[in-house]
């Protein structure tokens, strides 16, 4: 914090764009698909693309605060969170998803109309992939109706998919009619991701792999595969 000091420069945490955040997690081969999906339920003003819609938004966070239960996620919080350079883990099993982490919307004075949430589930290959937020969970996360930005859910398996998944018919049909029967009030930017390599992750370095498939190799097989989806309506492969 004191450039004056032998140590080096000062150090804080910056906002990152979303865009530049997604591209420095997933590899450049999956970019222009993952920035290019389309929400599941088109807003208002159609369906724009995820680097339409969030440009301009940043996430703040330095590190993980735990959490109990998934209903202290809010948009308050979110507004207290950004402030405070954090994003949530939440205990396992205790909601829909594992980890939120805020999104601001737009580069402007920080209030709590502006927040969004990029929510995160890790799951296993063995487990049925969600489908986002219920309506009730998504009023939970925005109990102001006059906050309608839409809101991404990325599904990880990071040990992979079963082959068979891969030849099954895409989740998108039955996940948008469940979506529009319930009529969700919130566009959702949908990812399924699978593996956790290098082809998949650009943070994962070749010599940090091994350890990774150590460490998810519990019901690892032979059929596992890797592969980005976006929103459903196309199944995307990664074998290798």
């Amino acid at each position: 914090i004191h450039p004056s000091k032998p140590y080096g420069y000062p150090k804080y945490s910056a906002a990152i764009p979303l865009v530049s955040f997604l591209e420095e997690l997933f590899a450049e081969e999956w970019h222009e698909r993952i920035l290019n999906c389309t929400p599941t339920v088109p807003s208002e003003g159609g369906a724009p693309s995820l680097r339409e819609t969030f440009d301009g938004a940043f996430v703040r966070f330095s590190h993980f605060v735990k959490s109990g239960v998934g209903n202290v996620v809010n948009t308050h919080t979110a507004f207290a969170a950004v402030a405070r350079g954090m994003a949530f883990q939440l205990k396992p099993g205790s909601d829909v998803f594992d980890i939120a982490i805020p999104i601001v919307m737009k580069d402007e004075l920080l209030h709590e109309g502006l927040m969004s949430y990029l929510f995160i589930r890790l799951g296993d290959p063995f487990e049925e992939v969600s489908d986002g937020l219920a309506e009730w969970e998504i009023q939970r996360v925005f109990p102001h109706v006059s906050n309608k930005y839409p809101f991404v859910f990325v599904n990880m398996h990071l040990e992979g998919a079963r082959a068979d998944s891969l030849h099954r018919p895409a989740r998108e049909t039955a996940s948008s009619s469940a979506l529009e029967t319930e009529e969700v009030s919130h566009p959702c930017y949908k990812l399924t991701v699978a593996g956790c390599s290098p082809h998949v992750y650009r943070v994962v370095s070749v010599e940090m792999e091994p350890r990774l498939k150590r460490l998810t190799a519990s019901r690892e097989s032979e059929d596992m595969r890797e592969y980005i989806r976006s929103g459903g309506k196309e199944r995307v492969s990664a074998d290798r």
